[in-house]
């Protein structure tokens, strides 16, 4: 595994619909350069509802942002207001943003979040899925934007985004380094870098 350092940090904002492979992408791209992962529907869950969770939500995004390290920051099926808003405190932070879309067949991605396999349970029943597919907003033209398929493998999508982040400003360098430090994972033996 590799570490990704970036003359300028980048700030992916991970989004597409439920079960399109978001979390599985994110995580690969932060397993595999090291940087820090921000899973903002896993934050949610753990809130109750005396609590305001998108107070708590922003102060850990700006306490991850004060490392000035590329970071993965993972939506959900978020509105486009949202992910402007995210857009917006990643610059006033110093941040490059970049809304990755994993894009996937709104069938495949309602079978892979209502249906319980060997590797994962379901998520969402159907009315849950519809409701919070319902909230997503496709990327627009406004947006710094880039596609990738749910479908690929995680080697394709990292090439793509990899692309995209280097050519993001014309101007940064991007150099992939070895990790330094390892830590054992509990599932397996991982490199990572904190």
């Amino acid at each position: 595994m590799k570490q990704l350092h970036v003359s300028t940090p980048h700030c992916l904002i991970v989004t597409g619909l439920p079960g399109s492979g978001k979390t599985k992408f994110a995580r690969a791209f932060a397993d595999t350069f090291g940087a820090p992962f921000f899973d903002t529907p896993a934050v949610r869950s753990f809130v109750s509802e005396d609590f305001p969770a998108d107070d708590l939500v922003n102060e850990l995004i700006s306490q991850f942002m004060r490392t000035k390290a590329t970071l993965v920051i993972e939506t959900g099926a978020g509105s486009r207001i949202e992910r402007q808003e995210l857009v917006k405190h990643a610059k006033a932070n110093g941040y490059t943003p970049l809304v990755v879309w994993v894009q996937t067949d709104p069938s495949i991605a309602r079978r892979r979040a209502t249906v319980s396999t060997r590797e994962h349970a379901a998520v969402y029943d159907d009315a849950s899925f519809d409701r919070t597919a319902r909230k997503f907003t496709p990327p627009n033209e406004t947006e710094p934007t880039c596609v990738i398929s749910g479908m690929h493998t995680q080697a394709s999508q990292l090439r793509v985004v990899l692309k995209r982040i280097t050519h993001a400003t014309g101007r940064d360098r991007v150099t992939i380094t070895p990790l330094e430090r390892s830590i054992e994972s509990a599932s397996s033996s991982r490199r990572l870098v904190q």
